[in-house]
């Protein structure tokens, strides 16, 4: 037995093979219960906490101590984190890549992860991306890989160009497109799709088209062409 707990009810929302996946990693984590203190998810009893609520895309999970708080499903809003943390950072960029029959629209969503699960084979497990591959998003090693056609989310463009990305239930994963040129939208506009790499990119560190390759490479982005709505 591991020292990560869950209820029936978290297996339910997150899926048996992530909370297997979160059982064998290891990790340390400020408790999200609000003690502010670190824990150590490998050698002390620690408890899931899933926040989840309205405009919000996927759950996003976070670790407590035991003894700090029960596992369990949180509302946005009724949260236990500490009114002083800022949650996610999410920063995107809109590009065009270039296609055998014209050019193809892009968004890169550059999520940094509040935490992150780290096996011993040093690969490290972001919950926010295992979050979209649930939601038939593909976790892709090489850039030129192909990526599928995932029919409940969208790019929706306004008539002025700005937009966002939601989900068919209207959950939104990125709230205002990035600044896209009229070439953009003409491109997204007419394959009536655009190609989106989500994760941990870490486009502060280098070149936008370096970071997305080295993250590709490291297995931390997931993407998916997602249909566009006007």
């Amino acid at each position: 037995m591991g020292f990560i707990k869950w209820t029936a009810e978290i297996k339910e929302l997150l899926g048996a093979d992530t909370l297997t996946g979160l059982q064998r990693a290891s990790s340390d984590y400020v408790c999200a219960a609000g003690c502010g203190k670190p824990g150590h998810a490998k050698r002390e009893k620690s408890s899931i906490i899933v926040f989840v609520g309205e405009g919000m895309a996927v759950p996003t999970i976070q670790l407590a101590h035991g003894k700090c708080a029960d596992p369990q499903i949180v509302n946005v809003g009724e949260s236990p984190v500490p009114a002083g943390d800022d949650g996610d950072e999410v920063s995107s960029l809109a590009v065009l890549w270039a296609g055998g029959d014209g050019p193809i629209a892009g968004l890169i969503i550059d999520h940094t992860p509040t935490m992150t699960f780290i096996n011993g084979s040093t690969t490290t497990d972001d919950p926010w991306v295992q979050a979209l591959l649930l939601r038939n998003w593909k976790l892709i090693k090489d850039p030129v890989q192909g990526c599928p056609l995932v029919p409940d989310w969208y790019v929706q463009i306004d008539a002025t160009g700005g937009g966002q990305v939601v989900d068919a239930s209207g959950l939104i994963l990125l709230d205002r497109l990035p600044n896209p040129t009229s070439e953009w939208i003409q491109a997204a506009t007419d394959r009536a799709m655009v190609r989106v790499y989500a994760g941990d990119i870490r486009m502060d560190k280098s070149k936008p088209s370096e970071a997305v390759v080295s993250a590709i490479k490291a297995g931390r982005v997931a993407a998916a062409y997602l249909a566009v709505r006007s």
